[in-house]
């Protein structure tokens, strides 16, 4: 590569770099004029309006009225994000439902659907026919209301690629090697495609529970359970993509069969389906959490999907916790509720995509 050729790919990274920081400066801090704003991310006015023209040109931000504020001399025209404009697709399999979103660059979640039915006794192609059709309804909805989806991506309950997009086992779904891609097609975008849990983490980490954290815990309650482990701000995946996987920890060697094969897993303990009571539930996450309380020493666990519905349960592992782990006495592990539904996957999921577009605007192509 050629010193020319060298520095132009080094001048066009800091260029999408402060498109991000500026983007994320509108969306965070609020509307603001370019001299403003060039004093926020660190650039000169002229560089500012280069930057506003570029994210203007893209229909991410919009102009607004005259402000002075934090200035000298003719007011300056304001400019605000158009967080609104801009969306991503959300899609989530579970067994009992697949659920449609489109999340928007501001973070609200501005359709959603759900089409409730048994997977588990239905084949994978005709599962993913229906996340097809509820897809195809979000996106006509979505354009309908004129918001550009910039991509999407699927939550699934298993152990998946994300790089080949192969499903290797969902236990709860009874599926073995899934090919997930038949959807991209269908759908006119490349879909990303993740763990259920995984998303349900990043989603918490964005828009939820964990806000404010760095170092937390998700657990994804359902008729399977599952575990998204964030830290440091970023997602652990381990080294084939399978950490996580909380509810196939055995929690009690005699208990009964998981639908992974094995005995006494904590989902069947604690899984919704599985009967027990609230006090049962609670003791069998608490014997679970224990160990990666000790192992990882997170912040906070974060009770998500059914699991976050009952307040009972959350108070019985935050005490047992307290009483039975180690630091407990002095520096006890919090465990808070999910406040995004039980369809936080989906929202994870598009979070993904959106994150990738705040991190890279120039992802958003620019309008005709």
């Amino acid at each position: 590569m050629t010193a020319v050729a060298r520095r132009s790919m080094n001048l066009g990274a800091v260029r999408r770099h402060h498109l991000s920081m500026l983007l994320e400066s509108l969306l965070q801090e609020g509307p603001a004029s370019r001299a403003v704003l060039a004093r926020r991310i660190g650039v000169t006015k002229a560089t500012a309006s280069a930057l506003v023209a570029d994210l203007a040109a893209r229909c991410l931000i919009i102009e607004g009225g005259a402000s002075s504020a934090g200035t000298s001399g003719r007011p300056g025209v304001e400019v605000a994000a158009a967080g609104w404009s801009v969306g991503a697709l959300g899609l989530q399999i579970e067994v009992d439902r697949v659920v449609a979103c489109v999340v928007d660059l501001a973070g609200a979640v501005r359709i959603e659907h759900r089409v409730d039915g048994d997977n588990r006794r239905t084949v994978p192609a005709r599962v993913l026919g229906r996340v097809e059709a509820v897809a195809k309804q979000a996106l006509a909805e979505a354009g309908a209301a004129g918001i550009r989806c910039v991509g999407g991506a699927l939550a699934v309950p298993g152990l998946v690629d994300p790089s080949t997009r192969a499903l290797f086992v969902a236990p709860n779904l009874h599926w073995l090697d899934v090919d997930l891609t038949r959807l991209d097609q269908a759908l006119g975008f490349e879909l990303g495609v993740d763990n259920e849990a995984n998303l349900g983490a990043l989603a918490e980490l964005r828009a939820g529970a964990a806000v404010g954290l760095r170092t937390f815990v998700y657990v994804s309650g359902g008729v399977g359970i599952g575990g998204g482990l964030v830290i440091d701000g970023a997602l652990v995946r381990g080294v084939h993509g399978f950490a996580g996987e909380i509810g196939h920890v055995v929690v009690d060697p005699n208990g009964p069969q998981c639908a992974c094969g094995s005995r006494g897993c904590l989902e069947a303990h604690a899984g919704t389906g599985s009967g027990a009571t609230p006090e049962q539930v609670a003791r069998a996450l608490t014997v679970a959490l224990r160990s990666v309380v000790h192992l990882v020493d997170p912040q906070a666990i974060i009770l998500g999907g059914d699991l976050a519905a009952s307040a009972e349960v959350t108070e019985r592992v935050a005490e047992q916790l307290r009483q039975e782990t180690l630091g407990g006495r002095w520096r006890p592990c919090e465990v808070r509720r999910s406040i995004l539904g039980t369809d936080v996957a989906a929202i994870g999921a598009a979070a993904t995509v959106l994150n990738a577009t705040l991190a890279d605007p120039t992802l958003v192509p620019l309008s005709a």
